[in-house]
């Protein structure tokens, strides 16, 4: 509420609704409203217009409107966007278009929207973006586009976004990345890719990410790692491939997260874990960096066998925390291997 007049505050109630405004706030959030009224006040800084019958976005709808920073249009059921339909925003900053009805709209969709830095269009229909979709965020931090049925990415669709620093693609359906779509992000330091149909990770798929430190991967398809599966992530320090149907993993695959703290491998297909995923030398050292390591890795067929000792040297010198514990899961042994009853990990453990 901080640089609210409320001095000036007026409440008109029409039935059931309220519209609230003041000299620097609109609120006609659930007012019943089914096309953007005009006439807002020019002092207007932030203008909520959420959860209504809103259908389209008129040109030239907000020209007068300077100084404002913050729209919010979610819960509406908006499907065209006319054209300069964002003219006059020169000082927004944040739009929120989640849960509409837009499908994929040319460039033009977007002009002058040069200034946001948050920009929510999740859970809407747009299954594809070309190249030129969003070229003109060039000042986006925060980009939303999960929950569309996103099927195609263009190689060029983040080219311009040089600020991005949260890029949210969760819950959608794309199933490859060409290499080189993330090369202009160097400033991005979160991507979450949770729950799309990803079945591959190329070489160089994340080129440019230098600086990225939270990757979220969960629930896709991959059914293996590479030694090249996470090139360029090179300060990743959070990454999250559970519940995928990884049932092997070269050796080296995580040698160059050296900052890696939390690896989340639960819910795969994996019978057992070579110590070279992490090092090229058996050291204790050599397998982390920066210190202790979270390692998950409930609801996997684990073998236990002799392959998996490293672990319990990792864990007694500190190295490595383990989550091995999943109710009603049980867990095949050798002989060799049933000693192994350290902290969380223990072999002929039942319920495990």
């Amino acid at each position: 509420m901080d640089g609210l007049n409320f001095v000036n505050l007026t409440c008109i109630l029409l039935h059931l609704t309220i519209t609230c405004v003041t000299s620097s706030v609109y609120n006609a959030s659930n007012t019943g409203l089914s096309i953007i009224p005009m006439g807002f006040p020019p002092e207007t800084r932030t203008m909520d217009l959420s959860r209504n019958h809103i259908a389209k976005i008129q040109s030239n709808i907000f020209h007068s409107l300077s100084q404002c920073q913050q729209i919010d249009l979610s819960f509406n059921k908006i499907y065209e966007i006319q054209n300069n339909a964002w003219l006059g925003l020169q000082n927004l900053t944040a739009l929120n278009l989640y849960s509409n009805l837009l499908e994929p709209k040319e460039c033009e969709a977007w002009i002058g929207l040069s200034s946001i830095e948050y920009f929510n269009v999740g859970g809407n229909r747009i299954n594809f973006i070309t190249a030129d979709m969003l070229k003109y965020l060039v000042s986006c931090k925060r980009l939303y586009l999960h929950g569309n049925g996103l099927e195609h990415l263009h190689r060029e669709a983040f080219s311009t976004l040089h600020h991005l620093e949260e890029v949210y693609l969760q819950n959608n359906k794309l199933y490859i990345f060409t290499p080189g779509s993330f090369r202009s992000l160097g400033k991005c330091w979160k991507i979450n890719l949770q729950n799309n149909s990803l079945t591959v990770v190329k070489p160089d798929t994340w080129e440019g990410l230098a600086n990225l430190k939270e990757l979220h991967f969960a629930y896709n398809n991959l059914p293996n790692l590479k030694h090249y599966t996470w090139k360029h992530l090179l300060s990743c320090e959070f990454l999250d491939i559970s519940f995928n149907a990884i049932e092997s993993i070269e050796r080296y695959t995580f040698e160059q997260l050296i900052y890696l703290k939390k690896l989340l491998l639960s819910g795969n297909k994996l019978q057992t874990l070579h110590w070279s995923i992490f090092s090229r030398d058996f050291s204790l050292q050599s397998l982390t960096s920066s210190g202790v390591i979270y390692l998950a890795l409930a609801e996997n067929p684990l073998y236990c066998n002799i392959s998996l000792c490293w672990l319990k040297s990792a864990d007694y010198n500190g190295r490595i925390r383990f989550d091995f514990q999943v109710a009603g899961r049980g867990m095949k042994h050798e002989p060799e291997c049933v000693e192994m009853t350290w902290k969380m990990f223990t072999c002929n453990i039942t319920g495990m």
